[in-house]
């Protein structure tokens, strides 16, 4: 049904292939195609049909987080926030608590209490109350009048603000706001799309024009690494389990083992991967292997044995541009990736496994009759392991079946 992924409600046609894979034809709603195999990917699109309670609200997911429970928040933009159990919707929230004022999210991300906080296009601060599930707007000053593009909820359960208006942080337990910027801090550049905490309880800080940039706990500035390695748009950073620092951008995807690290690693296609602005990242099954989301697709790469998988439509992952820092994990080991045409998640442990391809079998071996007036007149001739052919017998035809 539609819930699975149908293009619609009505099948007209169904035909199983050698494979055991089914084809579906639909009414006015093109061919759906069943694979046999055990599917990697699952997918939570926008599918407004009848009966279809799953459905996102809204085309684009632009922001994840998990909540303890493993449930899994979404900024569907105009579409508000939604709750799912992996592909069961719990709950949706469009509104402000009380009015008819929509709510437009952006980002989301669950404080250390897990209260979700959401943060809007108008650049609007809200918490959901994890007992009351009631919104609460923080009113930011000065006021933000740009999207909140990023929240980050830090060890001191600080949350981080990004906007094109430079950077919020707000302070849970004293209610107090700080605001900073170019003109009175050492940031670069006032568009901020990323934050993360490394180990040391420094702030990495990626934005939109190519600064990467690591303050104290104080904000006081640390190191200018984007400057250095010309990384142009930062659209997220991560750290894995080992503490190192991983920045996905428009120009590459880099791993740093620490703020102090002179080397660094570096890649690109050049590494196999089949794009070079990349848009999140998250650990897989190990800390040797992670995931990636770009404007191409999700790619899984292998850094102990230099080996990356790239991924396509083909392979059953939601189309379009995957969306910057839109990544989440659940304690479980399901990834999940938003994009422009919704979600995709699979299980870290997932496996390609190994496909069984039909050896194709020769029906016939042809040549050009040169005593014929036309060089597309073909004879059949006898053939077997080895054939022999002379040299005027030099435009052959070969008929294979599966």
């Amino acid at each position: 049904n539609t819930d699975d992924g149908l293009s619609g409600g009505s099948v007209q046609a169904l035909y199983q292939d050698f494979y055991g894979n089914f084809w579906a034809g639909g009414f006015i709603s093109g061919v759906n195609f069943i694979s046999n195999r055990k599917e990697i990917f699952q997918k939570i699109s926008y599918l407004p049909f009848a009966g279809n309670q799953n459905s996102l609200d809204h085309t684009s997911v632009v922001g994840l987080c998990a909540d303890e429970d493993d449930k899994i928040w979404v900024a569907n933009v105009f579409g508000g926030v939604a709750q799912y159990d992996r592909k069961n919707k719990i709950k949706n929230i469009s509104r402000i608590s009380g009015s008819e004022i929509p709510l437009h999210a952006r980002s989301v991300c669950m404080d250390r209490q897990n209260n979700l906080w959401i943060g809007t296009t108008e650049g609007k601060l809200y918490q959901l109350n994890k007992k009351s599930q009631k919104l609460t707007n923080i009113p930011l000053n000065p006021a933000s009048n740009t999207s909140i593009f990023y929240l980050f909820c830090d060890s001191k359960n600080r949350i981080w603000i990004g906007t094109d208006g430079g950077i919020y942080v707000y302070d849970i337990a004293t209610s107090q706001i700080r605001h900073y910027s170019t003109q009175n801090s050492e940031l670069n550049d006032n568009n901020i799309r990323t934050f993360c905490e490394d180990k040391n309880g420094y702030l990495w800080v990626g934005s939109l024009i190519g600064a990467l940039q690591v303050f104290d706990e104080n904000f006081n500035l640390i190191k200018n690494i984007g400057r250095n390695f010309n990384f142009y748009a930062v659209n997220h950073v991560y750290k894995d389990s080992r503490n190192r620092m991983w920045v996905a951008t428009q120009n590459d995807l880099f791993m740093f083992s620490s703020v102090d690290a002179k080397a660094f690693m570096r890649y690109g296609k050049n590494d196999g991967f089949a794009e070079n602005n990349f848009s999140a990242i998250s650990e897989g099954k190990n800390a040797d292997e992670f995931w990636v989301s770009s404007i191409n697709g999700i790619s899984k790469i292998d850094i102990k044995n230099n080996k990356v998988l790239n991924y396509f439509i083909s392979d059953g992952i939601a189309a379009g541009d995957y969306e910057k820092s839109t990544v989440a994990k659940t304690k479980t080991g399901e990834i999940y990736f938003g994009g422009q045409h919704g979600i995709t998640f699979f299980d870290q442990h997932s496996d390609d496994g190994d496909i069984a391809f039909l050896k194709p079998q020769i029906t016939s071996f042809m040549v050009v009759d040169k005593s014929k007036e036309f060089i597309t007149d073909f004879h059949v001739i006898p053939f077997g392991d080895v054939t022999e052919l002379n040299y005027t017998q030099n435009s052959i035809q070969i008929n294979f079946n599966v």
